[in-house]
């Protein structure tokens, strides 16, 4: 329960300052593989596509409840007007370290392969074709 609430906090405070920068979107992008190509994909997304139903799934597998207020606070700082609009540039490290890549353990549970899979099934980019970053600039 700890480790979700950690994360319904940090995905409140990255919605909070998501937009804080002009031009910025400050969401963090998270690295998605899927068939030797690979996406980045909003962390509020996968948040609602992965996260949340991965925990609802857990407990209703093991016939637990929980307390817990799934739902996210949505806050929203306005952007700065103290920092002109182009002069924050957002580096990223493109590709993920090797050592932090984790296949779901089949055994144990299948309910994390099949969420994933349906976050994979909208990943439409392929990396054989054409390169991708996280998007952190020039929102809407």
């Amino acid at each position: 329960m700890d480790v979700i609430q950690a994360t319904i906090v940090t995905l409140e405070l990255c919605t909070a300052f998501r937009r804080v920068l002009p031009n910025c979107d400050l969401m963090p992008d998270i690295f998605v593989e899927s068939n030797g190509s690979f996406a980045f994909i909003k962390f509020d997304n996968i948040y609602s596509n992965l996260i949340r139903p991965f925990f609802e799934q857990v407990l209703a597998k093991h016939d637990l409840c929980s307390d817990l207020l799934l739902d996210t606070i949505v806050f929203t700082l306005p952007c700065t007007s103290i920092i002109p609009e182009g002069s924050i540039k957002v580096i990223s490290k493109a590709l993920p370290n090797s050592k932090f890549n984790f296949k779901p353990n089949p055994n144990t549970t299948t309910i994390g392969s099949n969420l994933m899979n349906c976050v994979k099934a909208n990943i439409t980019f392929n990396t054989n074709n054409q390169f991708q970053l996280p998007n952190y600039m020039n929102i809407t």
